[in-house]
């Protein structure tokens, strides 16, 4: 019996679910790795044998972001270094992309693979607040990640959690609701612990875009009613902390002095300063070019990047680089609002979860640039999932 013929056996399985549940924690490189090249091996042999049925959206746009990486390499400061680069972030990513575009050949491929990626999450949060509860703080250097990367991480995951509830809901089964209550409170609490206030910004948007692109259906209402009860539940887990002195509220005059003391904007226009005396002249592939080709930004704290993930990309690789960059992510916004021209409820919410995905992941490193090692992964195994299902979901209709 051949892997490809039987797409819902252990083995189909076992080193993608394996490589999702490792992702979202920090310092398992090589275990992360490992993973990822057994699911490209996997995926080999399942696109030898189903070709004809698989396609790869935006990957002339994908290669074209390498191309323009590796031009970069021309006056790159340090060239070994952005070498590594280009092999750990596009390398990869690609691997991860087309990877899950393969190996997610049906619905029930999809809700395993999106389940292990929510339970491994889930316990990410769970860990991360029970540290908070015994520090006092949010430790940093931590395999559940500091507040950035942490943050990031939930923004990335959120869309397709919302499309796994949603597959939940069609169920009916009213106790699976509970566990959705319970996950999205315990997401949110340990969101809120992080202190981060572009995350909230992100979460907002991606809610927005499923209320303008999903009109209708009955499961909107439980969605939000789950929702609801969960920010009802964060809300009296911070008053309980509160009242202990365990969560630091901020009063709006502390908001204010925090956005007129924040660096970044002065060090954004530092940034476009730079860019401006060679804005087609790239300085090398990767995330801490910037403070390798400019050493005063070193004497800055935190910013060997400039926290900002286009005008990082325009540093390294010029002009040039922040078009395909911003091209591509037009390109998976496109493919996925696509979809909802197909007259289909699952499509339906899956564009919406598309989109929403590639705008909270832009939104969120607007401010930072968590685009990177196992986010920038996690981004692109969830685009290869939702291609993946949205492909079959096609094909489906199609033989209807």
């Amino acid at each position: 019996m051949r892997v490809a013929d039987t797409p819902n056996t252990f083995f189909i399985y076992l080193f993608p679910a394996l490589f999702l549940a490792i992702l979202p924690y920090s310092h398992t490189i090589t275990m992360r790795l490992s993973m990822l090249f057994f699911t490209m091996v996997l995926a080999v042999i399942v696109y030898r044998r189903q070709r004809s049925e698989i396609h790869f959206p935006c990957l002339r746009i994908y290669l074209l972001w390498a191309a323009v990486a590796f031009l970069s390499l021309w006056g790159a400061v340090e060239f070994s270094y952005s070498l590594n680069e280009i092999k750990a972030e596009i390398g990869y990513g690609l691997i991860a992309f087309l990877g899950f575009i393969v190996l997610t050949r049906t619905q029930q491929n999809f809700v395993v693979l999106a389940k292990v990626l929510l339970l491994s999450v889930i316990v990410a949060c769970l860990w991360a607040i029970a540290s908070y509860w015994h520090y006092d703080k949010w430790m940093t250097d931590v395999y559940f990640g500091g507040v950035g990367d942490f943050s990031t991480l939930v923004v990335t995951c959120l869309p397709l959690f919302v499309l796994l509830a949603y597959l939940s809901f069609k169920k009916e089964r009213t106790v699976s609701h509970l566990y959705w209550i319970i996950a999205v409170a315990v997401v949110l609490y340990a969101v809120l612990l992080t202190d981060n206030m572009m995350v909230w910004l992100a979460l907002s948007a991606q809610v927005f875009v499923f209320l303008l692109l999903v009109r209708k259906g009955r499961w909107k209402f439980k969605l939000f009613l789950i929702l609801l009860v969960g920010i009802v539940f964060v809300s009296a887990f911070y008053a309980a902390g509160k009242s202990k002195g365990s969560v630091n509220g901020i009063s709006s005059a502390e908001f204010h002095s925090m956005y007129l003391n924040d660096p970044r904007p002065k060090n954004w226009a530092m940034v476009i300063e730079k860019i401006e005396n060679s804005p087609w002249q790239g300085k090398g592939f990767g995330r801490n070019t910037l403070g390798n080709a400019y050493p005063e930004f070193r004497k800055l704290e935190l910013f060997r990047h400039s926290h900002n993930i286009l005008l990082d990309a325009v540093i390294q690789m010029g002009m040039q680089g922040g078009l395909v960059l911003a091209a591509m992510f037009v390109c998976l916004i496109w493919y996925f609002y696509r979809l909802r021209d197909v007259q289909d409820s699952l499509l339906t919410v899956l564009a919406a979860a598309g989109v929403a995905l590639v705008i909270g992941v832009l939104l969120k490193n607007m401010t930072d640039n968590f685009f990177h090692r196992h986010l920038a992964l996690m981004f692109w195994a969830e685009m290869g999932m939702l291609i993946g299902l949205a492909q079959y979901r096609v094909r489906s209709l199609a033989h209807q």
